[in-house]
């Protein structure tokens, strides 16, 4: 079952786009300036992005070679542990979800560069990182209270380039979901066009929640600890 959903709020809070620009809380000064500009951009941006998410919800079967069948679609090879791990035997369902705030907004970031702008280009696009971020967050919410009422819990969304789950497998998702008809492709470097859109997954568990289930931090889950964007 799919389900296109368009509705949905996006908060961009002026802390997660400073870390995006790699700003450290409590470490790194900010100049009065860049805050300034940090609220415009903000503003800017609302007029610049709509909000589309696509989320596919099936039953889960996977053969001995750890592929995921999906009805009607491509198969998913799962080659990485982490992913493995999180699907796990009490798994029913899994979802599938792509997230897109359009291309508007990373038009704007290209268009004030070539105008030499590039304060405002740099800071535009963190916006955005932060727009489809929150997007992706306001549905995994969503997305936990409608499996709560179903006595289902749901893991923390997981996306190809995430730990050890190799990116190309965004193309599957992309594929399986049939995303590429509200205009969510990837291109040759296994990247999401737009470029501010997310994949992922969320596997269904019956029963009761974990702890760790409901944690939307997904650098808990990430074993990539150099990342600059790392919140822990």
């Amino acid at each position: 079952m799919r389900q296109v959903i368009r509705d949905l709020e996006i908060e961009i809070k002026e802390n997660e786009v400073l870390n995006y620009l790699g700003y450290v809380a409590g470490k790194t000064e900010i100049n009065p300036e860049i805050m300034f500009l940090v609220k415009k951009m903000i503003e800017e941006a609302k007029e610049l992005y709509t909000g589309l998410c696509i989320v596919s919800t099936q039953k889960i079967k996977l053969n001995p070679n750890n592929e995921l069948t999906l009805p009607f679609a491509s198969k998913i090879n799962f080659n990485s542990l982490t992913v493995k791990e999180k699907l796990k035997k009490n798994t029913k369902f899994i979802s599938l979800i792509a997230v897109t705030i359009g291309g508007r907004l990373e038009q704007k970031v290209e268009e004030l560069f070539t105008r030499g702008r590039y304060t405002e280009s740099l800071i535009l696009d963190a916006v955005g990182s932060a727009a489809v971020e929150n997007l992706a967050d306001q549905l995994e919410k969503e997305m936990n209270k409608k499996a709560e009422i179903y006595g289902y819990s749901l893991t923390p969304r997981f996306s190809p380039g995430y730990g050890d789950w190799p990116l190309f497998n965004q193309r599957e998702i992309i594929r399986a979901i049939n995303a590429e008809e509200f205009g969510i492709t990837v291109n040759h470097s296994d990247m999401l066009i737009p470029r501010k859109s997310i994949t992922a997954i969320l596997g269904w568990s019956k029963g009761g929640s974990e702890p760790e289930q409901k944690c939307i931090n997904k650098c808990s889950h990430c074993a990539k600890s150099d990342c600059k964007f790392r919140s822990n």
